[in-house]
């Protein structure tokens, strides 16, 4: 019997078995989905294991994520000075590469449509390594990572190029062992691949969500060599008690096929941290910028699982002293092979084939 976890949202909310994290993390009745608390029983992840979250900034004081948020070791918080000589002063948790400044907090918006992209980052973070067994909120995939926030994105949804490119560059720079980019485009570009490159010589595991355009097309970042691709499985709603849930068919939404999927993870009903917008207080939701918990559907969600799955493989091998020893090749060559074969579901339409191309659900407890 596996040790659970006490964070308050992750098992029996309501008196609900199926409500809110468990089912996707440990399956329901024969289905163990991630099959994550028994991995779980082996490591929970380490602090020394960095991931860092190019998204639109992430909440560094929700009480779920504080804990694990990173601070940069050759800098002295609020003197003015760049102490580790890295460009950029004062850069204690982090960058803002939008505004070009050291607070990558989200932008709370201005109470319009385009603050739907607040949370996003925050949710990201908590999904990959939301401080965990907590007695408060939610599990995080890795619970004990530090979590790296580069921002990005503003309110709206728009990110240079050249600032996550730069992005990518600092998480290197600042020895992110996992870069976490739940973004895409359909459009490639020199700059952010010429940065790809350069992360993946250094070694540096990069995971991205495959998109939500229900098509086989490639997007980018996650198409690009040495990047992980995460498309979205599950169908209906398992939070609402739809008789019709299939934790085991693609997303409706989610990308398929051998060239846009590497890996498949839950994309739906996911649980996590977020913080509240203008339109949300708008909306009487409450205070802009106060703490909350949201839930959320897409491959944006599916990423940093996997994120945080290479995480806790990190960890593993740093427990067996083999950290340094074994390549980012190889943590991610056992991501994508120690899955679980969905086989086809023809009801998806498009159908997205025999265990979708070949491409499996990931599976915690077979990579650890």
């Amino acid at each position: 019997i596996n040790d659970l976890p006490n964070d308050s949202l992750y098992t029996a909310f309501d008196g609900q078995s199926t409500e809110l994290q468990r089912w996707y993390f440990d399956g329901i009745d024969t289905d163990s989905n991630l099959n994550a608390e028994a991995a779980w029983n082996i490591t929970t992840g380490s602090s020394n294991i960095i991931i860092a979250v190019i998204d639109t900034g992430v909440a560094i004081k929700h009480p779920d994520l504080a804990a694990n948020i990173w601070t940069n070791p050759g800098e002295i918080d609020g003197n003015g000075i760049d102490d580790d000589g890295d460009g950029y002063i004062d850069d204690i948790h982090g960058w803002d590469f939008y505004n070009n400044d050291n607070d990558p907090t989200p932008d709370l918006g201005d109470g319009t449509s385009g603050d739907r992209n607040v949370f996003h980052g925050t949710f990201v973070a908590g999904v990959a390594a939301a401080v965990s067994d907590n007695h408060e909120g939610v599990v995080g995939a890795s619970w004990h990572s530090k979590i790296m926030p580069l921002k990005v994105f503003t309110n709206t949804g728009g990110a240079p190029a050249a600032a996550i490119a730069e992005a990518i560059r600092y998480a290197i720079n600042h020895k992110a062992n996992v870069i976490n980019m739940s973004f895409g485009s359909s459009i490639p570009t020199r700059i952010i691949s010429s940065a790809i490159q350069e992360a993946s010589a250094k070694g540096v595991i990069m995971v991205a969500a495959a998109g939500n355009d229900n098509s086989n097309r490639r997007s980018y970042p996650a198409c690009y060599a040495g990047v992980i691709s995460v498309g979205g499985t599950g169908s209906g709603s398992v939070l609402s008690g739809d008789s019709s849930a299939n934790m085991r068919a693609r997303a409706s939404f989610s990308e398929f096929g051998p060239k846009a999927v590497d890996v498949v993870a839950p994309a739906v009903d996911i649980v996590s941290s977020a913080i509240l917008s203008k339109t949300d207080e708008a909306n009487g939701e409450g205070k802009a910028g106060d703490f909350t918990y949201f839930y959320g559907n897409g491959t944006s969600f599916s990423s940093p699982l996997v994120a945080g799955e290479a995480a806790l493989l990190l960890a593993r091998a740093e427990e067996l002293g083999l950290d340094g020893s074994i390549s980012a090749d190889s943590i991610e060559h056992v991501i994508l092979n120690a899955t679980t074969a969905l086989g086809d579901d023809p009801t998806t339409l498009p159908d997205a084939g025999p265990n979708w191309a070949g491409h499996g659900r990931v599976a915690f407890l077979a990579a650890v």
